[in-house]
C-alpha cells in the first residue's frame, strides 16, 4: 500500500536520524525472498492445480539510480490469478518467452487479453486453452465507435447483456449447468449480428 523505492526510504529515515544504506535494505529483501521462496513455489503449484487461471502483465517503472543520467526503465509485472491466490513475477520483458516460462506445465484455461504472447503460448502448448476477456473485446469495438456508432452501440449492448446473465449465475461449479444454458432471448440482436 505504501511502497516506496529504497533510496527514498533511506532519505526519509536519514531525516529521522537512522543511518542505513539502500544496499543494507536490498540485502534484507534478498534474504527475505530466499526465505519465502518455498511459500512462493507452493503458491504457484496451487495456482497451476486450478482448471482456470487469469493472466495479465502490467508496466513496472524502475527509476534511474540517483546521480546517474538516463531515463527510467520499464519492466513488467506478470500476474497469474485464481479466486483464492495470485502469483506475481517481475521480468524485464513482456515477450512470449516469459509467458511460456511462467505457464510451463500448466494445462487448462487461461483467461487473458489478446496480447500475442498468449497466442504464441497456445500455439506451443496444446494443453492451454485461451479464453479472451470480453472487456478487452469491448475496447476494440469502442475504438471504431465513431465510424460505426449504431453497430457498436448494439454490440456493446450485447456484451452488457452477457455481463448481466453472468452476474445472476452462481460462481464456480455451482453455476456451470446454468452457465451452459442458452440465453438467446436475452441476447437477441435487432441488427442480426452473428
Amino acid at each position: 500500500l505504501d511502497h516506496m523505492p529504497l533510496e527514498r526510504i533511506v532519505r526519509a529515515w536519514a531525516r529521522d536520524g537512522l543511518d542505513v544504506t539502500s544496499q543494507t535494505l536490498w540485502d534484507y529483501l534478498e534474504r527475505v525472498a530466499r526465505l519465502v521462496k518455498p511459500v512462493y513455489d507452493r503458491l504457484q503449484a496451487y495456482v497451476f492445480a486450478q482448471p482456470i487461471v487469469g493472466a495479465d502483465e502490467t508496466r513496472w517503472r524502475l527509476l534511474a539510480p540517483r546521480g546517474k543520467k538516463g531515463s527510467s526503465k520499464t519492466w513488467w509485472v506478470w500476474a497469474l490469478t485464481t479466486p483464492k491466490a495470485v502469483v506475481y513475477h517481475l521480468d524485464e520483458t513482456r515477450s512470449k518467452t516469459v509467458a511460456e516460462k511462467l505457464l510451463k506445465g500448466f494445462c487448462g484455461i487461461v483467461v487473458c487479453d489478446g496480447y500475442g504472447a498468449y497466442k504464441a503460448l497456445r500455439a506451443a502448448h496444446s494443453g492451454v486453452v485461451l479464453a479472451h476477456c470480453w472487456a478487452h473485446a469491448r475496447r476494440e469495438f469502442l475504438d471504431i465507435e465513431r465510424a460505426f456508432p449504431v453497430e457498436v452501440a448494439e454490440i456493446v449492448g450485447l456484451i452488457q447483456k452477457l455481463y448481466l446473465v453472468e452476474k445472476d449465475i452462481p460462481r464456480g461449479a455451482d453455476g456451470d449447468a446454468e452457465r451452459s444454458e442458452e440465453h438467446t432471448s436475452e441476447l437477441q440482436s435487432p441488427l442480426n449480428i452473428s
